[in-house]
């Protein structure tokens, strides 16, 4: 099964003050168990970079190290 991280997943994920938070980081350890698979479009991590950089003032490294990191085990696809 493969299952799309929207930018409002990859918004609950990165921000622990959101109502989706732990439900997002549990979808997030059943891909990372590669229990199901997972993608992001190219798309929804420039939104989700507005978001927390902008809006939000996340360091852009911070966010960088974060995208980095949930790639590692979440497959990237350009729209």
């Amino acid at each position: 099964m493969r299952v799309f991280l929207d930018t409002n997943i990859l918004l609950d994920i990165l921000s622990s003050s959101r109502p989706g938070h732990i439900p997002a980081l549990q979808l997030l350890q059943v891909i990372k168990d590669r229990k199901i698979e997972g993608v992001m479009t190219t798309k929804s991590v420039r939104d989700a970079a507005y978001v927390q950089t902008q809006r939000h003032k996340v360091p852009v490294q911070e966010f960088k190290s974060a995208i980095k990191l949930i790639g590692s085990f979440v497959q990237l696809i350009s729209i």
